[in-house]
Formats: C-alpha cells, sequence, structure tokens
C-alpha cells in the first residue's frame, strides 16, 4: 500500500526538502506581521470542507498569493467528555504540491476531512462542533541526539533517507516516545541509523464557534 505524508505517517522524501530554509524564515515573518492574512488564511480550511461535502470545487478567494516554502498541516481538533480538547484527524504534508499558501491550506482543509487513516471519515453534521488548527512548519534544524529534543515546542522528522515520519509539536510528551513512535511509524529499526530535524510551527487557529 501507498502511503502518503500526514502527521506521524511515513513519508516519502528526500533531504532536498531542507533547501528553502530562508524562505520559510520569511514567509513566517510575513504571515506573523499581516492579521488579515491570518485572519483570511484561518477561515480557508472551514470552507474548503463545506465545500467538499456539497461536491463542488473550491477556489481561495483572490488575493496576493503567498509562496509555499515549508510544510503545512492541517489539524481538526474537537472537544473530549473531560472537556479538554482531543485530535479528530491530522493531515499535511513537508512539501505541499500547490501553486501558493492559501491553495495548499484549501486543499488541506479538504483532504483532513478524509485522508487520514487512522480516524474515520469526518461527518458533515461534526463540522460544527471542531476547530480547524493550521500548523505551518518552520526550519527544520538537524539533531545529532533525540536527548536534544524538546517535544512540547518542537515537533521532529525522522528519516533514514528513504522512509520517514513526522510528529508535530505537542504531540510527544518526552523525547524517547517521540523518536521512538516516529521510527515505529516509518517502519525503521529502534537501532538503525536516521536522521533527525527538529522544528516549530506557527498555529493558526480558527476563531472558536
Amino acid at each position: 500500500m501507498t502511503r502518503r505524508w500526514t502527521t506521524s505517517l511515513i513519508v516519502a522524501v528526500t533531504l532536498s526538502v531542507f533547501s528553502a530554509q530562508a524562505g520559510t524564515v520569511e514567509r513566517w515573518r510575513t504571515v506573523r506581521q499581516q492579521a488579515a492574512l491570518r485572519q483570511a488564511l484561518a477561515k480557508l480550511p472551514r470552507l474548503a470542507a463545506l465545500a467538499y461535502f456539497d461536491d463542488r470545487a473550491f477556489n481561495p478567494p483572490a488575493s496576493p498569493p503567498l509562496a509555499i516554502e515549508g510544510g503545512i498541516f492541517i489539524t481538526l481538533v474537537g472537544p473530549a467528555p473531560d472537556g479538554h480538547p482531543v485530535t479528530r484527524a491530522c493531515w499535511g504534508s513537508l512539501r505541499p504540491d500547490a501553486p501558493d499558501l492559501a491553495a495548499a491550506v484549501a486543499q488541506f482543509g479538504a483532504a483532513v476531512l478524509h485522508e487520514d487513516y487512522r480516524q474515520k471519515p469526518v461527518q458533515p453534521a461534526e463540522l460544527a462542533h471542531l476547530q480547524f488548527v493550521i500548523s505551518l512548519v518552520g526550519p527544520l534544524v538537524p539533531v545529532n541526539e533525540h536527548e536534544q529534543l524538546r517535544p512540547m515546542a518542537e515537533g521532529l522528522y525522522l528519516t533514514d533517507g528513504s522512509r520517514g515520519a513526522v510528529l508535530l509539536p505537542g504531540e510527544a510528551r518526552t523525547a524517547a516516545w517521540q523518536d521512538a513512535t516516529c521510527r515505529q511509524k516509518a517502519g525503521i529499526a529502534p537501532k538503525a541509523h536516521v536522521y533527525r530535524y527538529r522544528f516549530r510551527t506557527l498555529v493558526i487557529e480558527e476563531p472558536q464557534r
């Protein structure tokens, strides 16, 4: 079975993914400085999801295009019985195949509804109780040992050069679990040599409904 890029899922990439670090920093700066841009991006996943359920095409509103210079993930968050938020589904890529940032956010806003193989497809009635969260992946920084990882603040991309997996910040509480889980998801042996890259994310949350 061919596996596609997603959080905690095998990703088929090579080390060439790390060539655009300067562009990633510039994209972060642009998004951070423009509140109107963040607000516009925050709305896109839900608009794309509604279009998906209506079986119609969705084109993001016209705006100055912002180039994609890093990974993008969309997480659907819902309430749990104890009141704490839980992840309903997550989908994204370290190398989005879309013409610009808005298009990528919209693309994954629809894909997260049905592409996360760990979860059942999201149903239309659930949307009212779910929040879309966008994670823009920052520069990927090489890490020699997993003890250097800070999983609550930093995500991990782990690869042996042909297979790999991603965990976003906060998905793991300990560095050892973060490293072991990435290995497991990628099908990499516990003692096999790997390359590790940590990263931070710029998070854009949809306003609470």
